[in-house]
């Protein structure tokens, strides 16, 4: 996020940086700047579908659109989550949609997904594009994984729901 300098050396060395480290991760990576008058009024959807994101030095065009960015990418976002019938989230959310809070994009690698179905690990929550983000593994009381934040939605007034489910099974144990 910055206005691109091309004369300005932290802004042209980032580009031949990131592209050492990807090539020492084998991995491909698109860089793209984004200036910042165009994250305004909105950076979440201007900032959607980055799997990172890169705050740059030098002369801003708009100060508020730079920590509108950054204060994005600090506190992540909010996505809602399908929830199989069935499920031990499903038991726990009582609902087929729930809205939790992301603080990264890390997820599962689609071809792995089999693998882990395989070993008894179901994906029983999906986002709106078809991401994994809630597991469980089959024939355990409750062995739920999410790919998301539930701590961050819980109040007094509404504890989350799977953190409940979670206390129940353990509970259950005693």
């Amino acid at each position: 996020m910055g206005e691109r300098d091309g004369s300005f050396p932290p802004h042209y060395r980032l580009e031949s940086a990131v592209r050492h480290s990807a090539s020492r991760l084998s991995l491909a990576v698109e860089l793209t700047w984004i200036a910042t008058p165009g994250l305004l009024p909105d950076p979440a959807g201007a900032l959607a579908g980055y799997s990172g994101l890169w705050a740059a030095p030098g002369n801003l065009a708009s100060v508020a659109g730079a920590l509108a960015g950054i204060r994005f990418a600090r506190e992540g976002q909010a996505m809602p989550v399908r929830i199989a019938r069935g499920s031990r989230a499903y038991d726990a959310y009582g609902a087929e949609e729930a809205t939790e809070e992301y603080y990264c994009s890390h997820g599962i690698n689609r071809q792995d997904e089999s693998l882990l179905q395989r070993h008894g690990l179901q994906i029983s929550g999906r986002d709106a594009g078809g991401e994994p983000r809630i597991l469980e593994l089959d024939g355990h009381r409750f062995y739920v994984a999410t790919l998301f934040v539930p701590q961050t939605r819980s109040s007094e007034s509404a504890p989350h729901p799977l953190i409940t489910e979670f206390l129940s099974a353990a509970r259950a144990q005693c």
